[in-house]
């Protein structure tokens, strides 16, 4: 065996997985356990009761968890209990690129935005930017724009869209050239 095969195969790649409703915040704990770098992205959630405010966490994507392993470490993974499944869209695994992992973790970890003027107001099907607010550099295209300060912006490699409440003050429009 060669070196470089061996590089490959210990080379760390992000990868989605499918686990049994409601079991994402254990599926995370387990893997944890086990020595591999899992993550879910978590939604902040405030329910107010008559005498009591409760807050609690929901997962961003229902039944899927993150994990960044190697290609030796996928059986681990499966043997996870309520792990279901790897997402993959036919027979090949496909990795997700860390510049999307970063964006779920700055759609979950949002704060206020700050409101910026553009000159040209995007349009549905344009590449855009987010140049405002913790979402500052994020590329997507934009699906569609429910109101002024709605948007709805997919991820292509997760075959994911999220619907953004921002200004669309905050928003340009990539010129490709």
């Amino acid at each position: 065996m060669n070196n470089s095969s061996l590089v490959q195969t210990d080379l760390e790649l992000w990868y989605a997985i499918y686990t049994k409703y409601k079991c994402e915040k254990q599926v995370v704990k387990d893997l944890q356990s086990k020595g591999i770098h899992a993550y879910v992205p978590l939604l902040e959630r405030v329910k107010r009761y008559t005498r009591k405010i409760k807050r609690y966490y929901v997962p961003l994507i229902n039944c899927y968890v993150f994990v960044k392993i190697s290609e030796s470490e996928r059986v681990k993974v499966l043997e996870t209990e309520n792990v279901m499944r790897f997402i993959k869209p036919g027979k090949k695994y496909i990795s997700i690129p860390e510049e999307e992992i970063d964006v779920l973790r700055r759609i979950v970890g949002d704060a206020e935005l700050e409101v910026e003027s553009s000159e040209f107001m995007p349009v549905v099907g344009d590449d855009i930017e987010i140049v405002g607010g913790s979402l500052t550099g994020l590329h997507g295209k934009l699906v569609d724009s429910i109101n002024k300060n709605t948007v709805v912006i997919g991820l292509e490699n997760l075959g994911y869209q999220f619907q953004i409440k921002i200004d669309q003050k905050l928003i340009k429009k990539v010129v490709r050239r």
